[in-house]
């Protein structure tokens, strides 16, 4: 389990370690990464939980014109549970290589690149995007399914989720596909663009 809160900078997120987690920060980062791990039962099964969050900022720090640069390395062998806000921030977050079961994200006033791997065969998106822009791009070989809520915003949801029922939006596959991801997105005064890698 991972909860990660990112505000003003740029963010890279991938799955290239065997470690619990690296993180490192850019050259004249104003922002130091806090980690708080516990240890959590969830479902009858010991689980690490890691929080991940700016602890302060350097005496030097103007207050407009904050840089904060990390790169963040989660391990690729253990199975993922991924909760993150991303505030006024550019985040490329690369779960490629990770097992990842579940997304919770909030989107805030941010640019973001989300790419979701194909290593487990199921997964569920939980995602606000609010006067964001957010590109999601999910692997190919799977059935998609999403619930869009849209106030003042643009998606291209139907590009790739052609039918619509009971406004839920999905692929012709879902009966018979067994690789599954579902999505409730909430997309406000913002910008989605879904798409397959």
């Amino acid at each position: 389990i991972c909860d990660l809160d990112f505000n003003a900078g740029r963010l890279e997120l991938t799955g290239d370690t065997d470690r619990l987690f690296e993180i490192e920060t850019g050259p004249g980062s104003d922002v130091e990464p806090q980690v708080d791990v516990t240890l959590e039962e969830v479902d009858g099964v010991q689980a690490v939980k890691l929080r991940i969050h700016q602890a302060h900022f350097k005496s030097s720090v103007r207050m407009f014109g904050v840089r904060t640069e990390w790169t963040l390395k989660l391990n690729d062998r253990l199975p993922l549970t991924m909760s993150c806000d991303i505030n006024a921030a550019k985040a490329h977050m690369d779960f490629s290589k990770l097992r990842l079961a579940s997304l919770t994200m909030d989107n805030n006033a941010a640019a973001s690149e989300v790419r979701i791997g194909s290593r487990e065969d199921e997964a569920s998106l939980d995602i606000d995007n609010n006067a964001a822009k957010l590109d999601l791009v999910l692997p190919a070989g799977f059935a998609y399914e999403a619930t869009v809520d849209s106030n003042v915003g643009k998606h291209n949801v139907t590009e790739l989720l052609p039918r619509r029922t009971d406004g839920r939006y999905f692929s012709d596959d879902l009966d018979t596909n067994p690789r599954k991801i579902k999505m409730h997105l909430e997309n406000n005064a913002a910008k989605l663009n879904l798409r397959k890698q």
